[in-house]
């Protein structure tokens, strides 16, 4: 990913954040020297050594999980909150732009067939995912629900680097910049919202 150090996000609560809010990501291999793409919902953890994975899974129908083999590595990209930038918000000249948070992670992949795993696996994401007040729950349907694991292959990638690109206008100057997060948050799109609480995070820390 193109990241000058500007728009490098080193944070790492903020990005811990991000990959949470906006789980679903490409995963992306390659096979005899092309790139194989799925989109898939992706659970971001730190274990208690402080090693962070990824945790997924893949329809079993879906031959891409074979690329997986071998401790193959591969990409998972993480798109945040973006949005466009009019010129006519600056109080300098300047040109149209997109303001967006993008994380790029890179480890090696274990995938995960045994039954007790994806059943683990399926509850833990399910969990992470359910937002009602009552929410569903996989252990009390695991058993009904059984044989639907033989259709899916788990995986659990280790982070083994990781790339965060927070583009919210750090090359402007510091009105610029406000001008700018005021018009986002007060647009009725909620990606422009979301946008802009970063941008008033990132300019919190100016002063």
């Amino acid at each position: 990913m193109y990241l000058p150090e500007h728009f490098r996000e080193e944070n790492g609560e903020r990005i811990a954040a991000l990959l949470r809010a906006y789980p679903f990501a490409l995963m992306i291999t390659v096979r005899e020297g092309l790139p194989q793409v799925s989109h898939l919902p992706l659970v971001y953890e730190t274990d208690p050594s402080g090693k962070s994975w990824l945790y997924g899974h893949f329809a079993r129908a879906n031959p891409q999980w074979q690329d997986l083999g071998s401790g193959a590595q591969a990409l998972a990209v993480f798109n945040g909150p973006h949005a466009y930038v009019s010129p006519g918000w600056y109080e300098r000249p300047g040109v149209p732009t997109w303001n967006y948070a993008a994380i790029h992670v890179r480890g090696r992949v274990e995938v995960l067939e045994d039954k007790s795993e994806l059943s683990a696996l399926v509850g833990r994401m399910s969990e992470t995912f359910e937002a009602d007040e009552n929410p569903w729950r996989w252990i009390e349907h695991a058993e009904r629900f059984d044989k639907m694991l033989e259709h899916i292959v788990g995986f659990r990638l280790a982070i083994e680097e990781l790339e965060a690109k927070f583009k919210l206008g750090q090359n402007r100057a510091e009105a610029d910049q406000r001008n700018v997060c005021e018009r986002l948050g007060a647009s009725a799109d909620t990606e422009a919202q979301a946008l802009a609480q970063l941008m008033s995070e990132s300019l919190s820390g100016i002063r």
